[in-house]
This record gives C-alpha cells, sequence and structure tokens, in this order.
C-alpha cells in the first residue's frame, strides 16, 4: 500500500471512529458533473445530515491555493455542506486565506486527532454503555420471578444452557455498564471485572476501559446468544411459573 493510500485510510478511520459513515474513494454526482472524492464522509446532527467532502493529500509540500479552489468548486457542485484538505506539510498563505472565507478547512490529521481526542473517547465510552444496557437487559430475561407463598423465588428459563453461570454473568455485565458510564463521566480509576484471573480489578485509564469492555462485552455477547438460542429451542420465553423445571 503506498503512503498516500495508507494516509487516506487513516483520515477514514479517524472519522468513522467519530460515528461518521465513510466512503473512499466515492464516486459521487455533482449538478455539473461526477467527482472521485478520497473521502466522503455523512454524519447526523439533529435529524439532518451532513456532507463533508475531504481531500487527502499527505505532500511533502505545502498545498497551494488552487487546489483550495478547486475543492470550493466540488464542494458546490454535489451540494455538500464542507470541504476538508489534510496535509500534515502544512499550507500556503493563499490557500489559508482562499480556505477562510469558503466552506472550506486546511488542516492536518494530526490537529484533528489532537482536538477531536476527547471527542473519541467519548463517542466510544458512550457506544459501550449502551451495549453494556443491551446486554444487562437481555442478561435478566434468562431467569423469571413469581410469588409463592408470599414469598418472591426465581429460577433460570427453560432451556439455559449454563444454568450456573447466569447471576455471575449478569453481575459482570452490571458492573461493566457502571464502570463504563463512571468513565464517561470522568470519574477514574473504576472497578470493572478480569475473566482470565476471574477477580475485579482497577482500571485507571479510558483507553484500558474501553479495550476491556469491548473484550468483555464481546465474550458475553456469544455466552448470551448461546443461552438464548437454547432458551428459544425449548420454548421458555412463554415461560410460566408452574411450568417443568430443567433443574
Amino acid at each position: 500500500m503506498s503512503d498516500w493510500l495508507a494516509y487516506q485510510n487513516e483520515v477514514a478511520e479517524f472519522f468513522r471512529r467519530a460515528g461518521w459513515t465513510v466512503e473512499v474513494e466515492a464516486q459521487v454526482q455533482g449538478v455539473r458533473t461526477r467527482h472521485k472524492i478520497d473521502v466522503w464522509a455523512l454524519s447526523r446532527r439533529l435529524g439532518v445530515v451532513i456532507r463533508w467532502v475531504i481531500e487527502c493529500k499527505d505532500w511533502n509540500s505545502r498545498v497551494p491555493k488552487e487546489k483550495v479552489l478547486a475543492l470550493r468548486t466540488i464542494v458546490d457542485d454535489v451540494g455538500a455542506d464542507r470541504g476538508l484538505i489534510l496535509n500534515e506539510k502544512g499550507f500556503q498563505a493563499g490557500a489559508i486565506e482562499a480556505a477562510h472565507s469558503a466552506n472550506v478547512t486546511v488542516t492536518t490529521l494530526a490537529s484533528l486527532r489532537e482536538h477531536g481526542e476527547e471527542e473519541l473517547w467519548a463517542l466510544e465510552l458512550a457506544g459501550l454503555h449502551r451495549r453494556a444496557i443491551d446486554l444487562t437487559i437481555r442478561t435478566s430475561r434468562l431467569w423469571v420471578t413469581a410469588k409463592m407463598d408470599g414469598d418472591s423465588m426465581s429460577r433460570n428459563r427453560r432451556g439455559v444452557v449454563d444454568q450456573q453461570g447466569v447471576i455471575g454473568n449478569f453481575g459482570a455485565v452490571s458492573t461493566i455498564e457502571d464502570a463504563v458510564a463512571r468513565a464517561l463521566a470522568g470519574h477514574l480509576p473504576v472497578t470493572m471485572p478480569d475473566s482470565v484471573n476471574q477477580e475485579f480489578v482497577r482500571v485507571h485509564t479510558r483507553k484500558l476501559v474501553i479495550q476491556r469492555a469491548t473484550e468483555a462485552l464481546d465474550q458475553l455477547e456469544v455466552w448470551l446468544a448461546e443461552q438464548e438460542r437454547g432458551v428459544t429451542d425449548a420454548g421458555g420465553w412463554d415461560d410460566p411459573w408452574n411450568a417443568p423445571s430443567d433443574d
């Protein structure tokens, strides 16, 4: 892979991490002609689709004014909201001046990373928090509770494969949900389960929270899917309390 293609892919991955829908080397039809765009990035804000045209230069010299003017023409033709030119070696004075008076931004990937790092952390943690909530709810559905002689009693649904693992995994995913929420709010360190050593550990950085949460939720997803298939096959979702137990 050439240095330019690697740079283009780095730019695309940055915007994907930020929650954008990205197409590399997209063919976009404009009013006058069709344009090949390095990175075509789409997002949604307040229900409105935002479209950005991103050019990846990665030159060994500064980008001249002519390239900014050309991008302005493309942005107008395809009806994009903004154009970006990224070049780590910078821009000539005329290019910077031309960008100031238009909906074009000239910058570097390094600058985007520096200023966007907090937003990226927040987006990744928010996504993990939503995922943890979903898995917590799904895991809680693996058991049923009813009143018997005035007391509440619970048991696993019919068809649950790992009869002993339900409560433990519910505790694990609940702990992850809480840890990610705390990290999202900036409260570190947090307590997280360590599935390898079967213990709880203190985690001090957002990067490690994301890494541990992602690995743990991936494992829980596989485990939970197996339990849900078992319940479905056994007809256990419509599980009256007096149905025969598999215990």
